[in-house]
């Protein structure tokens, strides 16, 4: 999972070991995922571990895989 994530992030951010909300959206739909607005609104909620909101690191990227 870390490889997919350091592979994963590298292409959207540049290696920078954060995502946006965005590019988390994009992310979601290339793994086959379409969660509404809401639903994303929600999942956010529920991973977001530091109260940035508007990024993700990879300890956050993980509770929304395992949830």
């Amino acid at each position: 999972m870390e490889k997919f994530w350091v592979d994963a992030s590298s292409d959207f951010d540049g290696g920078a070991g954060s995502i946006t909300t965005k590019e988390l959206r994009t992310m979601m739909h290339i793994l086959g995922l379409n969660p509404t607005e809401a639903e994303q609104q929600d999942i956010i909620g529920e991973v977001d571990t530091d109260g940035s909101s508007s990024s993700f690191d990879f300890h956050e990227f993980l509770r929304l895989i395992v949830r």
